[in-house]
């Protein structure tokens, strides 16, 4: 499956996809979610092979990295990528001790499709693969 093109995420996010050089990904994201603008875009990098991929985005200002990994392919009909993502936030002094280090690890799960969709409305709190806000706010 070409992966190449835009495809929509359950929070509104947009990825645009280009397939480079020896299944190297490059392109965007525009987050659905959070403290970013939806239409500032953050540059995306990664990789595809046959129906797995994977691929990374720093979302620098925000003090945080995202990486989501998973499968794409073709479920009744539809082109369809599944992934899992953990993304690292930047800790506050106070609380970057090794025995608190994984506080600013967070994981996750997107599904992305070609069209877009209504995002996902889950009462009382939605995950994103960004901070909501920024930290110490």
């Amino acid at each position: 499956m070409d992966v190449s093109g835009t495809w929509y995420n359950q929070h509104g996010s947009r990825i645009d996809l280009r397939i480079e050089a020896d299944g190297r990904l490059g392109g965007t994201l525009r987050s659905g979610v959070g403290f970013p603008d939806p239409d500032e875009e953050f540059p995306l990098s990664g990789f595809v092979s046959e129906g797995l991929i994977g691929f990374a985005v720093s979302f620098g200002r925000y003090d945080s990295l995202t990486c989501w990994t998973g499968h794409c392919g073709v479920e009744n009909g539809r082109e369809t990528i599944y992934t899992l993502w953990h993304m690292s936030v930047g800790l506050l002094p106070e609380t970057q001790h090794a025995d608190r280090l994984w506080e600013g690890i967070w994981s996750g799960s997107d599904t992305f499709v070609r069209e877009a969709i209504a995002p996902l409305e889950r009462p009382g709190r939605r995950i994103a693969s960004h901070p909501l806000r920024k930290q110490g706010e």
